[in-house]
């Protein structure tokens, strides 16, 4: 099985329907590409030194937790810069 790099991605469609979210990729139904490739793709994407991307996976990984928002701050300002400040805590 060839896993799939970045370099193999030419374009992708993301479609929302009646019956949800559906993302192709070169055409193809992500629910017809092999996890092992997908997971390749994604391995590929952190190897690249992506801080951000790295950052945004792991945010996503620990909301899959289902954790309980346990405390919050809101948003507010900040006093140095005047932007948006927020922080959220969760628990089990």
């Amino acid at each position: 099985m060839n896993n799939m790099k970045t370099k193999d991605i030419k374009n992708y469609e993301i479609i929302e329907g009646c019956f949800g979210k559906t993302l192709k990729i070169n055409g193809i139904d992500l629910r017809d590409i092999p996890k092992e490739k997908i997971k390749s793709f994604i391995i590929d994407m952190m190897n690249d030194d992506n801080d951000n991307l790295i950052d945004d996976i792991l945010e996503l990984s620990l909301s899959y937790l289902h954790f309980d928002l346990t405390d919050s701050d809101g948003f507010s300002t900040c006093e140095q810069c005047g932007s948006w400040n927020r922080r959220d805590f969760y628990s089990k």
